[in-house]
């Protein structure tokens, strides 16, 4: 499977590496991290299985190469606090600012949520005629008789860099930053949990959580985020019982790699 790493094909290459993390391989771990250098389609698997070391390489790759989504998510997998920088600077950028916010989230566990509107996507076939032609020829969305888009208000991650930065000033001495971060705690199979647990975290960021319990602890439960309520709630409590009786293995705020300190 190895062979694989070297496809043309990057989706091919992504699932590669992520079964071969899985199953343990640490030449699989090795090659990615070089590939970095100069790819980076390997970000996501680094920052599920990689040292402190791999954040180095990825502060690289979103500066050199310009920052991606995952490439920020993955810095916020490793839970390293070196790379707020790095995303402070991101969430003056309208694209990225959504996976920066995530990330520093994901590491501070700060909650800074706001509620933004959010508009509804335009389907063409259910308009009336005459908003098709408006908005086929202006752009203007259809809108209810008081002239208000249509949409619904949500909850998000501020993307506010005033915001994000007093709440990092204010808890700048709350952490070790030899330690591993998640969600304001050091880090341990425990403390992921609560992320597969939170109802608040997208589905995306529950399916890592599982992929890191398994690459990262070595946790043999099978989870899908898109499983049936019922699977997943059965899953979830094997996974607690997983974790009460191997979690002790593990010491808040290291990193590991298959079970052991990396």
């Amino acid at each position: 499977m190895l062979d694989c790493l070297g496809r043309d094909d990057t989706a091919i290459k992504s699932a590669a590496l992520l079964a071969l993390l899985r199953l343990g391989v640490v030449e699989a771990l090795s090659l990615g991290q070089r590939m970095a250098g100069t790819e980076i389609w390997p970000a996501l698997g680094l920052g599920l299985a990689g040292g402190r070391s791999v954040t180095q390489v990825l502060k690289e790759m979103a500066r050199s190469r310009g920052a991606t989504p995952d490439c920020l998510l993955a810095l916020g997998l490793v839970g390293d606090l070196s790379a707020v920088g790095v995303w402070y600077d991101c969430l003056a950028d309208a694209a990225l600012a959504p996976s920066a916010a995530q990330a520093l989230e994901l590491i501070t566990g700060a909650g800074l949520y706001e509620s933004a509107f959010a508009p509804d996507d335009v389907a063409e076939d259910e308009l009336f005629e005459e908003e098709l032609i408006a908005w086929k020829e202006q752009g203007k969305a259809p809108t209810h008789p008081d002239g208000r888009l249509l949409g619904v208000t949500v909850m998000q991650l501020t993307q506010s860099q005033e915001q994000w930065r007093g709440w990092l000033s204010a808890h700048s001495k709350d952490s070790d930053s030899n330690r591993r971060y998640r969600s304001g705690k050091p880090s341990s199979p425990a403390v992921v949990l609560e992320n597969l647990l939170d109802n608040r975290a997208p589905h995306r960021l529950r399916q890592l959580a599982a992929e890191e319990l398994a690459i990262r602890y070595g946790c043999d439960v099978p989870f899908e985020a898109d499983m049936p309520v019922a699977r997943q709630l059965r899953a979830l409590r094997e996974i607690e019982h997983w974790i009460a009786s191997n979690g002790g293995r593990f010491q808040s705020g290291l990193w590991y790699f298959a079970g052991q300190p990396c």
